[in-house]
């Protein structure tokens, strides 16, 4: 090692041999020397000559040559081996590298005759992607060539034996050897190979070998064999690099070098007094082993020479890489830009290799990285000026390195952003950046006690003011050149990274949505400006600009959405920007100033969508919404969901006076009520605008869900809130108002009890005593607005759903009769108004029924509902129950189907007898009831004769004479009850006769169930004193007729039996 690497290669080429008369390297030059131009092919891996546009077969078929080539030298260089020939060995590696070098540095055939083969025409060359495969294929030979040359060196220190004429070898001569091979690419595969060997060996510290090697690659400056060079160059010696931190040397600052004196072997004596009492400091012989000792080590190698080595390869590979695009021969078209971009891009990973071998170094610490390997690294990101290499160096740096190093050396990494190519994603890189923080800070929150905190103090609270001082200076470098989908997804990265490391810090996310509003609006103007000019120079729609904005016509700038100026990728990344705060604030994010301004950018679907995401997150967080300015921006910002894009009504939400009509008005004090026609529902009409039928359904859900989540402790409050939320819900159509008016109805009638329980307090206590004065009513909503809001509320509803508005008309009139009742308890003078109401809403209702509903069944079940109602009610004048329950009765008498007049008919009846027999207060009309049952039975009989199943309804009717005989109906006597039961006894032989299979056993089983359990009632109400007279004589008829039943099922003779159970039910 005497020589450097500079001179021996200048002998090599110049045809001198060996300095050292080495034997081993004479016989290595011979031979490749001699060696028959048959053997040496010429390589086709150059990648400096002019290429020609290769076919993907002539790209095949150059591989399998060449592959073919690396092949048969690496067969008969394993041959060499086995044979010990070590000069062969030698000549058929460096022939098989030769594959890998340049074909017109090839050596031409011996006497020099014809020109060279490139001169006279040029061949067609690998791509990168062949060139790959043959590298990694010749590279395969490498480690057995590594193992061969150890073993042929192994016993160069042993004394030569008798027996064996094989020479031996030092690891020193053959690594000098192998440097006499005369073509470059080979030379240096073939170098590297034994260097590494050669550090295995021990006899040269790796220092010293890294260094020779660092120097010695940089004569191939080809982009792309140099680039595989280099590579193979760091994976020979990724596990030899010296890793090794050398401590510190005591500081020797204090004592100056001219004042240590070394003392003598026997110290200070009496011989040599100059030296005692001086003052002058000693060398410390301790000391100054150690430093020997660092010495030592250090010329062994230490992780500085390990990472030097490592980014003094990295710059060189980094630069190759970046000119494979400037290299020349195949034009300039687009095509090819793309191509060669695209195998360069698959070329990435051996420029990355370095770095991820810096980060494998044990010795490297933060302080290392910090100040000398990442400043490095940028700087050479920045001067390499190619958008590719940005891109995929700042990706490798995020990725290899620890985060601890990430997280104190932060400030350093962001100042590169700025000075990156335009073409260079900022917002990938900043987000990577951000993820593996966030990742970091959430897995070590894991961790328990005093590392918890050690970690959480890790990240410094600035972090955040780092990266925002990062994207602003991002944006004053690009300016407006900068997309606008760029800057709101840069937005979004560092609001998503404040949300999770941050989580309810306001003020950072208000800044992030400052800044993406101000960018927006600034472009926006500009195109509005641009527009306008277009506009007026009449250029309309021949430019470019116009081109590119969908639905182009003429009017003007400013009557277009803001939307308009802005493209689908950017509407897409603030739909999400303003998505991502909803899941973790809820509600609060109206408390940002900026969100509302923002959403007006989205067109009407994506703020469709964002409402959404937003009625999401407020329903499963619970949190009630108690402030009426909130609400009202709520509601505006959600108006997507209740309302259609064209139905107008931007100016404002329509008054609810509008609603407000009716013959009552003056009895609640303002609160005028609603009597809605369905003409004049149709101002409320609207479509779903092309919104699928499943989606309205999940969407109105949510709206239903908000309306319950109004709430606030003080009534009057609460009463405007749900005035509030109706004004919003009442522009959504037909298909919309089916959903919200019905949790709005509910609400309202939650109110009105609390309203109730505070206008009109219970007089009696719990224990009998009769309370002290109650408070004065001192709330400005009282029960007659909330009944008359709810009454508007329930009208609107009446062109989505006829026939839950019905009902909730009913529900309404029993809370009225209520309020009705208990002012009367409480000595209010104008309890009456709450009946006149009542009976408006019933009125309402009828004319709903009458108009609306056309479907039988869903005639039976409102008029089952009308009757609930009626029985409910009892503050209604005598006037006007008798004019509703008579309505009630010819609604029931017109039904389609006979066996629904039956039901209805029969239902009927209890309208007219209510009450108890002495209570004189309610209605009772004995006779009507009669009326009700003897028409009841006799569409029974022209049911049960068309089909005898029918014997049911005579059944119920018998349950009604018993329950009026019980509540003592003057006309109803036992003689009804006991003709009705032998009726029914006489339909139930004819079909026991007829037998059970004919018919729905499961209805007769049923009927004749409920027939027993009648008859059982009248036994137990025999044994009652107070009734006992009354049932006394048709109980005996009764029983006799069950005495009967049991002979006929016990008897033989079972036709005698029949006659006189007739003859005694003709007698009875």
């Amino acid at each position: 090692m005497s020589n450097s690497y500079a001179a021996r290669s200048a002998r090599a080429h110049a045809g001198g041999g060996p300095s050292s008369g080495s034997s081993v390297a004479s016989s290595v030059t011979m031979a490749s020397h001699q060696q028959p131009s048959a053997a040496r092919p010429h390589s086709v891996a150059s990648v400096g000559a002019v290429q020609a546009s290769n076919t993907e077969a002539q790209q095949a078929q150059l591989l399998t040559d060449a592959t073919r080539r690396v092949q048969e030298h690496a067969y008969y260089m394993r041959q060499a081996m086995d044979s010990d020939d070590l000069p062969v060995v030698l000549d058929r590696a460096a022939h098989m590298l030769g594959e890998l070098s340049d074909q017109h540095h090839a050596p031409q055939p011996q006497g020099g005759v014809g020109p060279p083969a490139s001169a006279s025409k040029k061949k067609p060359v690998l791509n990168p992607k062949n060139y790959y495969e043959l590298h990694m294929r010749a590279l395969d030979e490498m480690p057995n060539l590594e193992e061969y040359m150890i073993s042929v060196t192994s016993n160069a220190g042993a004394p030569p034996s008798a027996s064996s004429s094989k020479p031996t070898h030092t690891m020193v001569s053959l690594y000098e050897a192998v440097q006499y091979f005369p073509r470059a690419v080979p030379r240096l595969y073939l170098q590297i190979c034994a260097g590494s060997a050669l550090v295995r060996s021990g006899e040269v510290f790796p220092r010293t070998i890294l260094a020779d090697l660092i120097g010695a690659v940089k004569c191939v400056q080809s982009p792309l064999r140099g680039l595989f060079l280099r590579h193979y160059l760091l994976q020979a010696f990724r596990d030899k690099l010296p890793d090794v931190v050398l401590p510190p040397l005591e500081d020797d600052t204090d004592h100056p070098v001219e004042q240590l004196i070394s003392l003598p072997e026997d110290g200070p004596t009496e011989g040599n007094p100059s030296l005692i009492g001086m003052g002058i400091v000693m060398d410390d012989p301790d000391k100054k082993k150690k430093k020997k000792a660092h010495e030592e080590a250090k010329k062994k190698g230490t992780v500085v020479d390990a990472y030097n080595f490592v980014l003094s390869n990295f710059i060189e590979m980094n630069k190759l890489w970046v000119r494979i695009q400037h290299m020349p021969g195949e034009g300039k078209s687009r095509e090819n830009r793309k191509r060669r971009e695209k195998e360069r891009n698959e070329l990435r990973i051996l420029v990355g290799t370095n770095l991820v071998r810096l980060s494998q170094l044990e010795g490297v610490t933060c302080e290392i990285y910090g100040k000398t390997i990442l400043p490095q690294i940028i700087e050479q990101i920045i001067a390499c000026r190619d958008a590719l290499a940005q891109a995929y160096l700042t990706d490798c740096i995020i990725q290899v390195f620890p985060d601890e190093f990430h997280v104190e050396t932060l400030s350093t990494f962001l100042t590169i952003c700025p000075k990156l190519r335009e073409k260079v994603n900022i917002r990938t890189i900043l987000q990577s950046m951000m993820d593996r923080l966030t990742n970091y800070y959430a897995d070590e929150l894991l961790l328990d006690g005093d590392e918890q905190k050690e970690v959480k103090d890790a990240i410094p609270v600035d972090v955040f003011d780092q990266f925002d001082n990062c994207v602003r200076s991002v944006y004053k470098t690009r300016g407006d050149h900068m997309p606008s989908r760029e800057v709101v997804r840069l937005q979004t990265a560092v609001l998503n990274f404040s949300l999770k490391c941050y989580p309810g810090n306001m003020e950072q996310m208000n800044n992030c949505l400052a800044i993406c509003e101000a960018f927006l609006r600034r472009t926006t103007n500009a195109k509005m400006k641009q527009y306008q000019q277009k506009q007026q120079n009449g250029k309309g729609e021949g430019t470019a600009l116009i081109l590119q904005m969908p639905g182009h016509d003429n009017t003007p700038a400013s009557s277009k959405p803001l939307s308009f100026w802005l493209d689908e990728a950017a509407i897409d990344a603030l739909e999400k920007l303003l998505s991502i705060p909803l899941e973790s604030l809820a509600l609060k994010v109206l408390e940002l100033d900026h969100y509302s301004s923002l959403l007006m950018f989205l067109p009407w679907e994506n703020r469709r969508h964002v409402s959404i995401i937003m009625l999401k997150a407020l329903g499963d967080s619970g949190q009630a919404l108690q402030d009426i300015d909130l609400i009202q921006e709520l509601f505006a910002i959600i108006a997507p969901l209740l309302r259609d894009e064209d139905k107008g009504n931007d100016d404002g939400m329509k008054d609810d006076s509008s609603f407000m009509s009716g013959n009552h008005s003056e009895l609640f004090g303002g609160a005028s009520v609603a009597s809605m026609s369905i003409a004049d529902q149709s101002e409320i009409q609207g479509g779903r605008n092309n919104v699928p039928i499943i989606h309205l359904h999940e969407e109105q859900h949510l709206v239903a869900k908000l309306v319950h989540l109004l709430h606030h402790d003080d009534t009057d409050i609460n009463f405007e809130m749900l005035t509030v939320a109706r004004s919003h819900l009442s522009s959504g159509g037909p298909e919309r108002l089916a959903y919200t008016m019905v949790p709005l109805a509910f609400a309202a009638l939650r109110l009105l009890r609390r309203v109730l329980q505070l206008e009109f307090p219970a007089t009696v206590q719990d224990n009998g005593d009769e309370s002290g004065d109650a408070p004065a009513f001192a709330k400005s909503t009282d029960c007659r607005q909330v009944l008359g809001f709810l009454q508007q509320t329930v009208a609107m509803l009446g062109g989505s759903d006829t026939e839950l508005a019905i009902k909730l008309f009913m529900q309404i009139a029993i809370a009225s009769d209520n309020c009705g009742v208990l002012a009367k308890a409480n000595g209010v003078s104008s309890h009456s108004s709450f009946s006149s109401l009542a009976y408006e809403l019933m009125a309402q209702a009828f004319l709903l029924y009458e108009d609306e509903i056309s479907d039988s069944k869903a005639q039976l079940r409102i008029l089952v509902t009308i009757i609930g109602t009626m029985l409910a009610c009892g503050n209604f004048s005598k006037d006007d129950y008798e004019a509703l329950i008579t309505k009630t009765a010819q609604y029931a008498a017109k039904l389609l189907k006979k066996p629904d007049q039956c039901k209805m008919v029969t239902l009927c009846s209890h309208l007219f007898y209510t009450g108890e027999h002495d209570d004189m207060s309610t209605y009772k009309k004995p006779q009507r009831v009669l009326e009700c049952l003897q028409r009841a039975l006799k569409i029974a009989d022209a049911c049960t004769m068309a089909s005898p199943t029918n014997v049911h309804f005579f059944v119920d009717i018998l349950d009604r004479y018993v329950f009026f005989f019980e509540k003592e109906n003057p006309v109803i006597t036992h003689k009804f009850i006991s003709g009705l039961v032998a009726l029914i006894n006489e339909h139930m032989e004819n079909i026991e006769s007829m037998g059970r299979g004919s018919y729905d056993s499961s209805a007769i089983m049923a009927a004749q169930a409920q027939y027993r359990q009648i008859l059982q009632h009248i036994h137990r109400k025999k044994a009652d004193s107070e009734f006992a007279q009354r049932f006394g004589a048709k109980t005996v008829s009764i029983a006799l007729l069950d005495l009967f039943d049991l002979i006929l099922e016990l008897t033989n003779d079972v036709g005698q039996w029949k006659w006189l159970r007739s003859m005694f039910v003709w007698t009875v």
